[in-house]
């Protein structure tokens, strides 16, 4: 019966030793904290530069332009979407909120249409495209 108790103690001792060494190795190992999760950039912002004409004299004068010059606006768009290049400068023109003659699609001549791509971080900070109304 003593036996037991003893081997029992000495069994204990081992696990207490073996433990307690564990615990003192994994404090003396430096703690590395995991990897920050990687930083990754928005898609690139696209942008239209819009070359367009006003055919009509009384629609350019309600813009304070001249008829029949060409003009260029630069709007963010998304890729992703069809749009109606007539309406976004119409939309341009009147400003946000405003809505437009569809009649004066008629009267807005495009002559090109340029694309660009910022993928830089400064055009990441820049705002999202604006919606205009349909």
């Amino acid at each position: 019966m003593k036996s037991m108790t003893f081997r029992s103690a000495l069994t204990s001792a081992a696990l207490a030793a073996s433990l307690l060494a564990s615990g003192l190795a994994s404090a003396a190992e430096p703690i590395i904290p995991p990897p920050p999760a990687p930083i990754v950039p928005p898609a690139c912002r696209h942008w239209d530069k819009i070359v367009f004409k006003i055919t009509d004299a009384k629609l350019a004068g309600q813009f304070k332009l001249i008829p029949n010059d060409p003009y260029d606006i630069k709007v963010q768009d998304n890729p992703k979407r069809v749009v109606d290049l007539k309406g976004r400068v119409l939309g341009f023109l009147n400003g946000p909120g405003k809505t437009y003659d569809p009649y004066d699609r008629a009267k807005v001549e495009i002559i090109d249409v340029e694309y660009a791509l910022d993928c830089s971080l400064v055009g990441m900070l820049t705002p999202p495209p604006i919606e205009l109304p349909k």
